[in-house]
């Protein structure tokens, strides 16, 4: 094999392990703790929806009460 197939060569396969550790890379779902406790909202549309503290709170989200009960 000549020079340039050998440049050739280590090209490739540096191109390909680097491609195999990308895929490796974390999913973005670090930030969930298991310690923590987390809620699904279901609403009627598809979208972004700004939730405030207080709307939380009149819900029973927030409420400790609601938390043993349920």
């Amino acid at each position: 094999m000549n020079t340039f197939g050998k440049i050739l060569l280590s090209f490739a396969v540096l191109f390909t392990f680097s491609h195999v550790t990308q895929a490796q890379q974390k999913f973005g779902n670090e930030w969930i703790d298991p310690a923590k406790t987390y809620f699904k909202i279901k609403v009627a549309q598809n979208g972004i929806y700004k939730v405030t503290y207080e709307e939380l709170t009149a819900a029973g989200f927030l409420n400790p009460v609601y938390r043993a009960l349920h």
